[in-house]
């Protein structure tokens, strides 16, 4: 086997692979990436069982070819490479790369041993969707997902398919809705106000690496949703993932009806406030206190050790005196997820989840906050 490749596509390729070689495996096998030449073309192909990624680079001097190679160790090489290309070769059990006088020789695996790709023999709905909403869509809400294993169904985002008829294969369809939650915040994106006409919708459970590995790309994707897997096929690059299963939180009861208190901040103002208030929090809740009257607003911490934090917030605020607490670095995570200049917080009562929006009419986004008890 051998091939030339170009560096930049080459580490493009490999740093997506690699973000899907799982943190922890008692199958070492997955640590590797899969290296085939075929004809004019290097394909690069990695897995954790529950998402597949295929990603394709053009290659010169081609002779067919495949190898398991350690992935995360060569991109590591690769990344810090200066030449513009370089060359790859496999004899016996050794793959070196080569360029400009430098060397490296990794040991190699069989290919046989990389386990196969899942395929769907029942396909649903095919869509084709663009590789930057989507892209923008998992940005609003994918850090909201829970890490909790324990928990695998709020692991995934939970995405909503709009169309006239969820059982056809020829109409329209969009993915309309994204929404993640792990329990102390919830954040949801919703599209259909770009949609005309009646419609109907039916959902599926996705796990966030899907939207992890996609390109950096304005192209489009081919969305095909199967009974136990989906998978996305763009220019240069397929990615299959698990669906998971199971019912998800019924977001929409959560999210409150009533919320008569109404505070506006400037977002950057209210990120560096939060930040310095944060230094005096506790190290573990990171617990911010957010005093809330019409004659005036500020924010509080105070923590034995330390001492106290008081910022004054130059806002508009119009309910009931309020006095609640948050958790300062999950604000912070969903205030840097909106792009306006202002920003709105819908309140209910101190005990009640706060509502966050970009301080926009009919705005897309919507993040959910619960607050800290406060002792």
């Amino acid at each position: 086997m051998r091939c030339e490749v170009d560096r930049d596509e080459f580490r493009q390729a490999l740093a997506s692979a690699v973000k899907v070689i799982p943190r922890r495996t008692t199958y070492p096998v997955l640590q590797n990436l899969k290296l085939e030449v075929l004809q004019s073309k290097l394909r690069i192909s990695g897995t954790d069982l529950d998402t597949f990624l295929e990603v394709t680079v053009p290659a010169r001097d081609a002779k067919p070819g495949g190898v398991l190679v350690p992935g995360k160790k060569i991109l590591e090489w690769v990344w810090h490479l200066d030449s513009p290309t370089l060359t790859m070769e496999h004899a016996g059990n050794v793959v070196s790369f080569q360029t400009q006088g430098r060397r490296a020789a990794f040991v190699g695996l069989p290919p046989e041993e990389f386990p196969e790709e899942p395929h769907d023999s029942d396909v649903g709905i095919s869509i084709h969707a663009r590789l930057a909403t989507l892209q923008r869509m998992y940005r609003a809400v994918g850090f909201c997902a829970s890490r909790d294993e324990a928990r695998a169904v709020m692991c995934g985002i939970r995405c909503e398919l709009t169309g006239n008829d969820p059982g056809s294969r020829t109409d329209v369809f969009y993915i309309t809705h994204m929404v993640a939650t792990d329990g102390h915040r919830l954040a949801l994106i919703d599209l259909t106000g770009s949609l005309q006409g009646p419609s109907s919708s039916s959902h599926f459970i996705v796990l966030p690496k899907l939207f992890e590995v996609l390109p950096n790309s304005s192209g489009d994707a081919l969305v095909t949703l199967g009974r136990e897997h989906i998978s996305l096929k763009w220019n240069r690059g397929t990615a299959v993932s698990r669906l998971i299963e199971g019912p998800y939180l019924e977001y929409e009861r959560v999210i409150p009806r009533k919320h008569p208190n109404q505070l506006r901040v400037k977002r950057k103002v209210l990120i560096r406030a939060l930040r310095r208030a944060a230094a005096f929090a506790n190290p573990v809740a990171k617990s911010v206190t957010f005093d809330l009257k019409n004659s005036g607003c500020q924010i509080l911490s105070e923590t034995p050790e330390l001492g106290l934090a008081q910022e004054p917030l130059v806002a508009s605020y119009a309910g009931a005196d309020i006095k609640t607490a948050f958790n300062a670095l999950f604000l912070t995570d969903i205030l840097s997820r909106v792009s306006t200049e202002n920003v709105a917080f819908e309140f209910n009562t101190a005990l009640n989840a706060v509502l966050v929006r970009p301080d926009l009419e009919n705005s897309e986004l919507l993040y959910l906050q619960m607050p800290i008890r406060m002792d």
